[in-house]
């Protein structure tokens, strides 16, 4: 801004300019950089990328909430047909309005075959996806089918990093993805286990230094149910059984392992359980197993995260209250915007129920499992990125 001749501030070219822009989507803001040098310019400054994305998060806090989602086109398909999957984008509103196919974060016609994906999170508009690179043939074994790419794609601009390969193969993994908030870094976490391994192997990717490192472990000894579920504030959030436990992506280390709570009601026992933000809490959820399937969920918050990275603080949990849905839940998503739980059953499929408005919406696909992420577009790149689609 410029000083006025009384002393008070004028708005210049410059300010009305960062205004307009801010209110535009990214597909608006791609178009108006080719207009002029300025225009490129101060739409490709980090200063304005990060406040356009702040602005698109406090917009979102307030509206409905938009998912990335992995999601069939059909639930079911006979043996000798095809189902095309997807990625899309699915707005929780009334109408669960799914949009426009997104398309893939490698070249068309990068692979002979259409390859498996695996949506592992999505941070600041940055998806990281899982491509499998071999064959889809279940007879082999499993280190021959876990060759995977692991790719960093901005959806919204269409480009897309792939990341450097680790010459090994593994029998199974988990992988995570988080922002290091301190260190302004993109970061994947990976857990192997591998024929040239005794045990598990630990690994951490960084996107500012585009190379993989081990890191140590000394508080998981059994990985083999490990998830990665949730990424809240640098931390990564990892089930294990009956288990949680935390990664400071800084400190690139775990923490303690953490007790979840445990569900029951008339003699059921736990079904299933979620790691999920509740307005900006750790949370889980904890279906209610009443016969095959429950028709409540409880929600518990933790009472204190000073538990996670100190094992001398007990865990302790706080039921926030009971979901009674009204219809049969399989398993439940997560928590979002507005009272939202996205969940699943086996028949009619997903459904979202709005804890306000006691509403349950059926959403128009069949998502896989798991393959669900918070998004927000951003103008946000990935130093190697190219365009892709």
């Amino acid at each position: 801004m410029e000083k006025k001749n009384n002393g008070g501030e004028r708005l210049t070219d410059k300010d009305l300019l960062t205004e307009v822009f801010s209110r535009l989507d990214v597909k608006s803001l791609l178009i108006s950089k080719a207009v002029s040098k300025t225009w490129c310019s101060l739409i490709s400054s980090p200063c304005f990328i990060k406040s356009h994305y702040q602005r698109a998060v406090a917009r979102c806090c307030k509206e409905d909430e938009t998912l990335i989602v992995r999601h069939c086109l059909a639930e079911y398909v006979a043996e000798d047909e095809e189902n095309e999957v997807q990625f899309s984008l699915l707005q929780l509103n009334s109408g669960q309005n799914m949009l426009p196919d997104l398309k893939n974060p490698y070249p068309q016609g990068k692979y002979p075959v259409e390859p498996y994906c695996e949506l592992i999170g999505c941070h600041f508009g940055i998806v990281c996806v899982s491509v499998s690179i071999s064959v889809s043939d279940f007879s082999r074994k499993s280190s021959a089918r876990n060759q995977t790419d692991i790719y960093l794609w901005n959806p919204a601009t269409r480009q897309s990093k792939l990341i450097p390969s680790q010459e090994y193969y593994w029998d199974r993994d988990t992988i995570g993805f988080g922002f290091d908030d301190i260190g302004n870094d993109f970061k994947i976490v990976r857990v192997v286990a591998s024929p040239h391994l005794r045990g598990y192997g630990f690994y951490v990717y960084s996107a500012n230094t585009n190379m993989w490192r081990t890191f140590e472990n000394h508080t998981i000894h059994d990985a083999s149910s490990f998830v990665f579920e949730l990424h809240l504030r640098g931390v990564l959030y990892c089930r294990n059984y009956c288990s949680m436990v935390a990664f400071n992506l800084n400190r690139e280390q775990f923490g303690c392992l953490v007790q979840l709570p445990y569900s029951s009601l008339d003699g059921g026992i736990m079904y299933d359980s979620c790691i999920t933000d509740f307005q900006g809490s750790i949370a889980v959820i904890t279906p209610l197993n009443r016969g095959a399937f429950s028709k409540n969920f409880d929600l518990w918050t933790l009472n204190n995260d000073s538990c996670l990275f100190d094992g001398e603080v007990e865990a302790s949990w706080n039921i926030m209250f009971r979901i009674e849905v009204g219809v049969p839940v399989g398993y439940v998503e997560g928590y979002f915007n507005r009272g939202d739980f996205l969940c699943h059953f086996d028949d009619p499929g997903w459904f979202v129920y709005n804890s306000e408005k006691k509403v349950v919406t059926y959403v128009p696909t069949y998502i896989i499992p798991t393959q669900v992420s918070k998004y927000t577009e951003s103008l946000i790149s990935i130093a190697g990125s190219t365009p892709v689609n």
